[in-house]
């Protein structure tokens, strides 16, 4: 079972996703393990924007990015569960 545990956590390690904000000017990597991987934010984007501005836009968008990462974590490890139930239980997830 450990194993398992071990397996699925790397597959949430590696799949990651890119949430683009402001027309792709601000871009967070994430993975499935909700761990933050890289931000970019375009210099032309922060030389027209205030802190307090750029700070609203951050927070929603790392929400947003967690929320992703969620529901793909969530359907990792539905798809792990699945794959460890005997055959003919597959469809006891939906």
């Amino acid at each position: 079972m450990k194993e398992q545990q071990e397996e699925l956590q790397n597959k949430l390690k590696e799949e990651r996703f890119i949430l683009e904000a402001e027309g792709g000017q601000i871009k967070i990597e994430m993975n499935a393990a909700k761990e933050l991987v890289n931000i970019s934010i375009a210099q032309s984007f922060m030389d027209d924007m205030d802190a307090e501005g750029l700070e609203d836009i951050l927070l929603v968008s790392f929400n947003r990015a967690i929320e992703q990462a969620s529901m793909r974590e969530q359907e990792i490890a539905q798809s792990a569960l699945k794959d460890m139930l005997p055959p003919g239980f597959e469809n006891l997830l939906g």
